[in-house]
């Protein structure tokens, strides 16, 4: 093995501690951390390229100004991958390769791998390191493919959601769920002493386990789009009231929770709200998340890939 310089552009601040960093330093050895002009490997996340260090990944909106980014990485020389877990396409970036949420089987240089595995424990394949602050511990296969508990149904009827903002459909479903039941809301939109969600103390998996239900809506919507928030509501043992894509699930067993973006689910929640427990009990019993194994093995040899 031998040490590499891989550069980071427009990814979040703490992606050295994520997934990928941990699989390249088991093959190449040990990471030098060097900016994008001398790396070997440039890693490129959906957030804009700045050119002064004051502003480089510092901000939120997806690229604000696509031309001074891709300026910036026609002058580098090293091997580029397109890192995302943003909505964002594989081709939004000129790379060499991309890891995305997106299903391209016509591109053999993207590979899916979407952003909740990024937070599964793969200890049993090797991977060590990688951690979920946020939620309090990383999330077992096992976990996922056994149905929600019993207990499950006994809790308080209530909802918890975490968020920092209620953009886009976030407003409109929180006002919708609130008017049936007590919503509780956690994060930086609800508590103004919160700078953001890194450095609010708050341990999603310890205050979901007082809740039946977690509002846990998707930024937005693509087939294959499925971030962390089904399946770490679905681990503390809520009931996931998500928006997503309707239909099937590339990911996740579409019965193992709600939707409110589909006419079906919703009535299933309304006829809760009537008193009609028995309905929400059948439509979870013996539904696991996942209905199928998964594994990091086709990660690990894409890395190896590039490398």
């Amino acid at each position: 093995m031998r040490d590499i310089r891989v550069g980071l552009c427009g990814v979040s601040w703490d992606y050295k501690q994520s997934l990928i960093p941990k699989i390249i330093e088991i093959i190449a050895g040990k990471i030098l951390w060097v900016s994008p002009e001398r790396a070997d490997l440039v890693i490129i996340g959906p957030f804009e390229c700045y050119l002064t260090k004051n502003k480089r990944n510092l901000t939120p909106k997806i690229f604000r100004k696509d031309d001074q980014k891709e300026i910036y990485l026609d002058s580098i020389k090293g091997v580029k991958l397109f890192h995302t877990y943003e909505n964002v396409r594989p081709d939004k970036v000129k790379a060499d390769f991309s890891i995305t949420y997106d299903n391209l089987r016509f591109s053999p240089n993207n590979f899916r791998f979407p952003y909740w595995m990024e937070f599964i424990d793969w200890s049993n394949e090797g991977i060590t390191g990688q951690s979920n602050p946020r939620f309090g511990r990383l999330i077992s296969k096992k976990e996922l493919m056994s149905p929600l508990k019993d207990s499950t149904f006994h809790r308080e009827s209530k909802v918890a959601i975490f968020s920092s903002h209620l953009k886009t459909q976030r407003e409109e479903l929180l006002r919708f769920v609130s008017s049936f039941l007590k919503v509780d809301g956690f994060g930086k939109i609800f508590d103004k002493t919160i700078r953001s969600h890194s450095d609010s103390d708050l341990i999603k998996d310890h205050i979901l386990s007082n809740y039946m239900f977690n509002l846990c809506p998707e930024n937005s919507m693509h087939p294959g789009y499925n971030t962390e928030k089904i399946p770490e509501a679905f681990a503390s043992g809520c009931i996931p009231l998500t928006w997503t894509m309707p239909g099937k699930n590339i990911d996740f067993n579409s019965l193992a929770y709600l939707n409110l973006a589909d006419e079906n689910d919703i009535e299933i929640f309304l006829s809760y709200i009537d008193g009609n427990l028995k309905i929400l009990k059948q439509r979870f019993q013996g539904q696991a998340l996942l209905d199928k194994d998964v594994s990091i093995e086709g990660l690990i040899e894409f890395v190896k890939k590039i490398l």
